[in-house]
């Protein structure tokens, strides 16, 4: 570190250590209600500064490799408060001054350690309105060295200040490290603003780089990556940018800004994935780039959050398979997908059966589909308690909850309609709906809303009426949206099949859907499938069985293909929230045990072309249709398909 002009007011009981070349000079205050020195040649190895007057202190000092301060017991020195416990070292009245970090081209490092109480040490640069930039002509590490709880090492640039971190063809690197035991962090705290060519990186879960609007005036606090800057989170590292107010004053706090060539980063370990928390505006500019990295496992991962809100969205997203974003206004999800991810319809809220499921199939499942009350209003918003949602949430233990995509009819089962909601009439049902899912646990939730659609077997059918679907649907997203803590995922899911109408002309909007769904059965009313005949020889039920597979997957209108093509072009992720074989005992027009049926599905999820996110077996057996295979020996050929191609090892 090497700096011309250094204006420094020291407190009590401190002590530096810093070596110059290969010596170490150690530097030692004396007690006293004020302490400072005048005269530099005072300054040799081993000895003590002589006190003097109040009085400041010009000193040039080049090539430092190490800089250690020791906070005291007790505070005395100008521009500390003594509630705080800390020493800060910052710039007297004089004007800009400049810290040059030039080791000559080694790394520098400012660790940052406590005394035997506890106390925190603060290293600042810049104070009040006399700037400091900090210019890195070589990487810079801080760190934090002591086995303390709770008590930090800081090294902090002052309001107004400036850390210019290199150029586009001389990258440098700031490190944050935690080296000790305990629990106490290395921060690097930014109150002025900070434009970086090179690499942020923040190591270990305690280490923190912390945006910190304090109340010295008016400043407006900027962190820039531009030109190939990147933010990197190792470790489980935290980006963390508060404000925090010791007194009165106004604070400006402008956010984050990844800019053109700028890259944020972030890796995973199975469930642990690393994230962004900017209190603040985080503003996303053309060319910025995220860097997703690791073995993630499936599931959803808050990875950004801001306060005031996220401008803008990722230039390029560099993901992993199965991995995709959603982005809210105040928060950016990573889904991850190792392969389609698998669910059942089971009994609701029997986790005993779920877990005999999972040992059945010889897997756990990423997704567990049920169905809310929707026998009226009451039921449907959960306002009464015990009753429809307000007992519903109860079913499933707290482990259970975030696997849980939950199906929601638009409308109760008698009374209300299309145009109504569309109008906002129903707008505080659906509050109080979102209210009581959040209440309980369920924040992140899949929400599949009003199902198969474009059917006509449902009261919230869009055939009659798909403008005011759209219209409702839309209403509905931004009431639940409008409760605090929700980060619900909708997904729009039709049944294959013409059912008569265009499924597109419901659709309500990218911005309002953040999954594409359809429903499809082993069942078909094509001429040459279903039902079988008494008559048929093995290459006819075959031939039927082929025919059933296309009526539903390849010919006609809105075809899984279709549904499929549409999600892709939509750029949203493709879902079977309901499939499986199929016994109509009404009209045998269903596939029976169909080993084909299966093997065609396995492959046709299994290609990557279909975009399949999850997808789920309904195993339930109801007057109109019989598809279970758990439990039940109905299927047998089929079951051991079933259990070949989706089950575990």
């Amino acid at each position: 570190m090497r700096t011309s002009r250094l204006w420094l007011s020291i407190g009590l009981v401190v002590i530096w250590a810093c070596q110059v070349k290969a010596e170490t000079l150690t530097w030692t205050g004396t007690s006293g209600s004020a302490t400072n020195w005048s005269d530099s040649s005072k300054w040799t190895p081993g000895t003590y500064p002589q006190a003097g007057d109040l009085a400041q202190l010009q000193v040039a000092i080049t090539n430092w490799t190490y800089l250690d301060i020791q906070g005291g017991a007790s505070v005395g020195s100008l521009y500390v408060k003594t509630s705080w416990g800390q020493y800060r070292i910052k710039t007297s009245w004089g004007g800009t001054k400049t810290f040059n970090f030039n080791n000559s081209g080694n790394d520098s490092v400012v660790t940052v350690t406590h005394n035997s109480s506890g106390y925190t040490g603060l290293i600042q640069f810049g104070a009040d309105a006399n700037a400091i930039n900090v210019n890195l002509a070589n990487n810079l590490m801080i760190q934090d060295d002591a086995a303390r709880t709770s008590h930090h090492g800081q090294v902090a640039l002052g309001s107004y200040s400036t850390l210019v971190g290199g150029s586009v063809n001389d990258r440098r690197t700031v490190t944050i490290r935690t080296v000790g035991t305990g629990t106490s962090k290395a921060t690097l705290t930014i109150n002025g603003s900070a434009t970086f060519v090179g690499d942020w990186v923040v190591e270990t879960a305690k280490a923190t780089l912390d945006m910190n609007a304090n109340s010295f005036g008016d400043a407006t606090n900027t962190v820039t990556l531009v030109n190939g800057g990147m933010l990197d989170l190792l470790g489980l590292g935290s980006f963390t940018w508060t404000r925090s107010l010791s007194g009165t004053g106004t604070v400006k706090t402008t956010g984050l800004t990844v800019g053109s060539g700028g890259s944020f980063n972030i890796a995973g370990v199975g469930a642990a994935v690393d994230a962004l928390s900017v209190v603040g505006s985080l503003t996303l500019g053309a060319g910025s780039v995220l860097n997703v990295t690791g073995e993630i496992d499936s599931g959803d991962y808050v990875i950004v959050t801001s306060d005031t809100g996220i401008t803008g969205t990722f230039a390029t997203a560099n993901l992993g398979d199965g991995m995709s974003l959603t982005y809210g206004a105040n928060s950016i999800t990573l889904h991850v997908v190792n392969g389609p991810g698998i669910g059942v319809y089971l009994n609701h809220g029997d986790e005993a059966e779920i877990e005999d499921y999972e040992d059945w199939l010889g897997r756990p499942l990423d997704c567990i589909v049920d169905f809310t009350p929707i026998d009226t209003w009451v039921h449907l918003a959960g306002t009464s308690p015990g009753v429809g949602l307000a007992w519903w949430v109860y079913q499933w233990d707290a482990s259970y909850r975030d696997r849980i995509v939950i199906s929601t009819g638009m409308l109760p089962k008698s009374g209300g309609s299309l145009t109504a909601g569309a109008n906002g009439d129903y707008d505080q049902y659906w509050v109080a709906y979102a209210t009581k899912l959040v209440s309980y646990g369920y924040t992140d939730n899949v929400i599949r809303l009003g199902w198969e659609f474009n059917a006509g077997w449902y009261n919230w059918s869009a055939k009659n009426n798909p403008t005011a679907f759209k219209q409702y649907w839309i209403r509905i997203v931004n009431a639940i949206n409008s409760v605090q803590g929700t980060n619900f995922r909708f997904n729009w899911c039709g049944t294959v099949g013409d059912q008569g109408m265009n499924p597109a002309d419901a659709y309500p909007g990218d911005a309002y859907v953040d999954e594409i769904g359809c429903d499809i059965y082993d069942q078909s009313w094509h001429p040459n499938a279903y039902p079988y005949q008494p008559d048929d020889e093995p290459w006819e039920i075959l031939w039927r069985q082929t025919n059933a597979w296309n009526s539903l997957v390849n010919w006609g209108n809105y075809h899984l293909n279709w549904w499929s093509d549409f999600s892709v072009s939509h750029n949203k992720p493709f879902t079977i929230p309901e499939w499986g074989l199929a016994d109509r005992p009404s009209d045998d027009h269903g596939g029976l045990d169909n080993p084909s049926f299966i093997t065609r599905m396995y492959n046709w999820i299994s290609n990557p072309d279909n975009n399949v996110s999850w997808h789920s077996y309904f195993q339930e057996n109801n007057s109109e249709i019989r598809s279970k295979i758990f439990e039940d020996d109905q299927f047998p050929n089929a079951t051991d398909v079933f259990l070949d191609l989706f089950g575990g090892d």
